[in-house]
């Protein structure tokens, strides 16, 4: 049902059209929704554009009106380049989309997609993301209009191919496998096709029709996922039972760039029901990809104690180490999973194991700044005396933490950050034994004091930017020569800690590869700042960066938070087919931000000389600093 939702407080919608024009709608097709951004985001561009706002909305008069006598051009395309066929057949209005019933008389239900279809739409056509109107129809579970753009641009096909009138063609319908897959098969920019999208979304029906009209079921998109791969990710029981059970499609199957399975991903977002699944058809546990994660790692470096259970329960092996050595209760313990790193422990994790960097799982606690887990594995007979291949222990390491930040640091803000021994230790702290050594006991008492110490002044950051826009350059300019700890535990996000200018830094650096971005909403809720890299050259992805951008301020976690702020870096403008800054901030939308409380800024910069990138991040902790004083009235 399509629901009316207002613009940006204090922003009155442009224009002076129909009231339709006035409106911004959200409509909701299943798990994914189609967004119409306000004209402030859109700069008026696309609720401007008369054909589309009747075709979002579903008024056939509107539509036949303007395109019988010709005040519309039916491909015309809004910023996103997406068309009004698209847009109508990503909500399922078949009364938009439709063609001629064979009375001649436009059928009732499907009048609107129908009325674009007859007054010649490109059915093919893409937008910015390489997506067609077959792929938003698939994606939003409407079947039928699937069904109706199909048979139309078969018979377009067709006729083109053998000179046959479409009217000659209204009665032919014996189409070859390969005229089919022409249409079905086809892939957007992430070679994603109509039947991976579906199964993404959890659209069982789009599935099952796609493949009854022969689209294929082993197809793959460019980083070699499989329909079956994204339907457990996406944590789809039933387009997952399917696929495997009326398809045969393989339990055991592996992408070919990564190694990834259908059970590592249904493991990552913490569907267990999934792996059950996976595993009673004869999934193998302890399959891993070809940095040796397997699916119990994924699942512990992700909190998800309930699949981390099931999975050691079910013989996953606790103490299988990656290619370079890292541990299940390695990946627990960097993101401060403490009830996970418990029941690993609990269950035979080996506290003694090192990576190949000589750390064990108590270096991935100090650097999550999590005392409680330092304790938990130091009762676990974690040594504390155990040195890296930097020669440094636990303790030695937290404390080089604290000092680089209060050396670096103005004198008045090391003395506002240091912090006095915990308020509370736990019993074990002052017992005797396995501790009796005093000068082991300063050692732990010194650790957990730095963790304390450094922990206030850490600021999370979240990176975010589609591929290629420049983050981890970015944040290499931020780091010191010697970086504090290498954490790269999983594909798809790394954790990134160092020192600079008597800040601690925790940034999350997540990829921009579209596949990954669902993954940045996670990290949302701890965050205190968002750093948005951009490629100022990239002209055709700026679209696609507002509606990521869209997409990110209207989640959840930080709708709830008004006050983080986004520090936006317009990169690569030093490059001669940069943009300007000024057609950077106005392609993505920045002024949409502008009647929000939220604080936002855009700089321009240069990520490989490190030009503008000390100005915005300066920007950025200082309104962290203001946050956390007004938090602490």
């Amino acid at each position: 049902m399509t629901k009316p939702i207002s613009p940006p407080k204090g922003q009155a919608p442009e224009g002076n059209g129909d009231k339709a024009q006035e409106e911004v709608y959200e409509e909701d097709s299943g798990d994914c929704k189609e967004f119409v951004p306000p004209p402030s985001v859109t700069g008026s561009h696309q609720m401007r554009i008369p054909l589309i706002g009747a075709a979002v909305e579903g008024k056939l008069d509107v539509v036949e009106r303007l395109l019988t006598n010709q005040q519309a051009k039916v491909d015309e395309k809004d910023f996103d380049r997406r068309t009004a066929l698209m847009h109508a057949a990503a909500r399922g209005r078949l009364d938009v989309v439709g063609v001629k019933g064979s009375q001649g008389v436009l059928k009732s239900l499907h009048a609107t997609v129908e009325v674009l279809v007859r007054h010649g739409a490109k059915i093919t056509a893409k937008d910015q993301l390489g997506e067609t109107a077959i792929m938003k129809a698939s994606r939003g579970g409407h079947v039928e209009c699937i069904r109706l753009l199909l048979d139309t641009q078969l018979k377009r096909q067709r006729a083109a191919s053998t000179g046959l009138t479409l009217a000659e063609m209204e009665e032919i319908h014996n189409f070859t496998l390969s005229e089919k897959r022409r249409i079905l098969d086809v892939k957007d920019e992430e070679g994603q096709t109509a039947l991976i999208k579906a199964a993404e979304a959890g659209r069982l029906e789009s599935v099952r029709a796609l493949v009854e009209m022969r689209a294929s079921v082993d197809v793959q998109d460019d980083e070699g996922w499989n329909a079956l791969m994204w339907a457990s990710l996406g944590g789809h029981l039933p387009v997952v039972q399917w696929l495997v059970e009326e398809q045969l499609q393989d339990v055991n199957f592996a992408s070919e760039k990564t190694s990834e399975s259908p059970l590592i991903k249904a493991a990552v977002n913490g569907h267990v029901e999934i792996c059950e699944y996976l595993l009673s058809k004869g999934a193998k546990i302890n399959h891993h990809d070809y940095n040796y994660q397997n699916s119990l790692m994924w699942a512990a470096a992700s909190g998800h104690l309930e699949v981390v259970e099931f999975l050691v329960d079910r013989g996953a092996q606790v103490n299988h180490q990656t290619r370079t050595g890292k541990t299940a209760l390695m990946h627990a313990s960097l993101y401060g999973h403490v009830d996970v790193c418990k029941f690993l422990l609990d269950r035979g994790a080996k506290v003694e194991l090192e990576d190949e960097d000589g750390c064990t799982a108590l270096f991935f606690a100090v650097g999550a700044d999590e005392p409680e887990l330092c304790e938990l594995l130091i009762s676990h007979g974690c040594s504390v005396e155990g040195r890296n291949q930097e020669g440094e222990t636990p303790d030695m390491f937290a404390e080089r933490v604290n000092s680089e930040k209060c050396v670096e640091g103005a004198p008045e803000e090391a003395g506002m950050l240091t912090v006095s021994q915990p308020a509370a230790k736990s019993s074990w702290l002052g017992s005797s034994t396995p501790f009796e050594s005093s000068t082991l006991m300063g050692r732990i008492r010194r650790l957990l004091e730095n963790i304390f110490g450094f922990r206030r002044m850490k600021m999370r950051f979240v990176v975010v930017g589609l591929d290629n826009s420049g983050k981890t350059t970015l944040l290499n300019q931020l780091k010191p020569t010697k970086a504090s700890l290498e954490t790269v535990p999983t594909v798809g996000f790394s954790v990134e800690e160092f020192t600079n200018h008597g800040i601690k830094f925790c940034a999350f650096d997540m990829s921009g590869q579209g596949k990954y971005r669902n993954l940045w909403e996670n990290y949302y809720p701890d965050c205190e700042g968002i750093i948005f890299v951009i490629d100022s050259t990239d002209q055709l992805r700026l679209a696609v960066v507002k509606n990521e951008l869209q997409t990110m301020l209207q989640s959840a976690e930080l709708a709830a938070k008004p006050y983080v702020p986004v520090i936006f870096f317009a990169n690569k403008m030093d490059l001669p087919d940069a943009v300007s800054l000024d057609e950077v901030a106005a392609a993505i939308g920045v002024a949409s931000l502008s009647s929000t409380r939220r604080p936002h800024n855009i700089v321009r910069c240069c990520a490989t000389t490190g030009e503008g990138v000390e100005e915005g991040i300066m920007w950025l902790a200082d309104i962290v600093k203001q946050n956390r004083a007004e938090s602490s009235k």
